[in-house]
C-alpha cells in the first residue's frame, strides 16, 4: 500500500470540485425562491398525503363491505347446501316409496 502523501494525492486527482461561482450560466435564484420551491413541495406533498389517506379510506371501507357480502354469500351457500341435501333424501324417500308401490301393482297383475 503507498504512503499517506500517495493515497492523498490519488483522492485530489480523482475528486472534481465544481466551482458554483465560476460557471456563468448559474444564477443563485435568493433566498426566497428557494423557500418559495420548498413551499409548493411541502404543500403538494400534504396534498398528495391526504388524497392517499382518503383513498385508502375509501379502499378499506370497499373491502369491508366486499367481506361483508361474502360472509353474507357463504351463509346463504351453506343454506342451499343443506336444503340441497334435504331435498335429496325427500327425493330418495320418495322413489324409495314409489319403487315400492311399483312393485305391489306388479305382484298384483
Amino acid at each position: 500500500m503507498g504512503s499517506k502523501n500517495e493515497v492523498n494525492d490519488t483522492i485530489k486527482d480523482n475528486t472534481h470540485f465544481v466551482d458554483i461561482a465560476s460557471t456563468s450560466d448559474y444564477k443563485w435564484p435568493g433566498i426566497e425562491a428557494v423557500m418559495e420551491a420548498y413551499d409548493t413541495y411541502s404543500c403538494e406533498r400534504k396534498q398528495e398525503k391526504d388524497f392517499l389517506f382518503e383513498r385508502s379510506n375509501e379502499l378499506k371501507n370497499k373491502l369491508q363491505d366486499i367481506n361483508n357480502k361474502a360472509e353474507h354469500l357463504g351463509q346463504q351457500m351453506a343454506n342451499l347446501l343443506q336444503t340441497k341435501s334435504n331435498l335429496d333424501e325427500e327425493r330418495q324417500r320418495y322413489e324409495s316409496t314409489l319403487e315400492t308401490l311399483k312393485t305391489c301393482i306388479r305382484q298384483l297383475r
